[in-house]
């Protein structure tokens, strides 16, 4: 029989909702800016000078949206190393998701149209935000590290009392 696959992995099962929904929505964060920065890069090295993305008050086109491109691609990649540390629990990481997350709407309302586009982005940061936030998210990212259960890589000791060779120290296999 074939046992079943999950991609998860058992570390993401054992965590909250709240921080498995805020690791899945900074994935889809990270898909959304590393596509709209191919996408300006793109306009700016296919298409040159002669075509222009709107940001701010300004119209960036050519090496300009080049590198707006690559400030979003690095956003991106941001959240996607986010999500891979909140998925290992470190503890620093809800504090770095949530100012990403602040300026992520800072870019996003800078870029001066309030459209639909712009709306579902600041909702995204929000969700993202608010589910990091919350007192479970809280209590799974300042619990013990689970490197410290036996069976997963600590070194644990045992004794046995009948005789003195039996006594050894022997190392958890994950």
């Amino acid at each position: 029989m074939v046992a079943a696959h999950s991609f998860a992995g058992k570390a993401g099962k054992d965590q909250p909702y709240s921080l498995q929904a805020a690791r899945l929505l900074l994935y889809l964060e990270c898909a959304l800016l590393v596509l709209s920065g191919l996408f300006a890069a793109a306009i700016g090295i296919l298409l040159g000078a002669g075509n222009s993305i709107p940001f701010a008050s300004l119209q960036v086109s050519g090496a300009g949206a080049v590198v707006l491109g690559i400030l979003y691609g690095a956003l991106g990649l941001g959240a996607l190393y986010l999500a891979v540390e909140l998925r290992r629990l470190t503890s620093w990481t809800r504090t770095a998701a949530v100012v990403l997350q602040a300026v992520l709407i800072v870019l996003f309302l800078a870029r001066g149209d309030l459209s639909p586009s712009t709306g579902l982005s600041v909702v995204l940061c929000l969700a993202v935000a608010g589910l990091l936030l919350t007192p479970s998210t809280s209590a799974a990212l300042t619990a013990q590290p689970s490197s410290a259960k036996p069976g997963l890589g600590a070194v644990t000791t045992s004794t046995a009392s009948s005789s003195p060779s039996s006594s050894s120290s022997t190392i958890g296999r994950p």
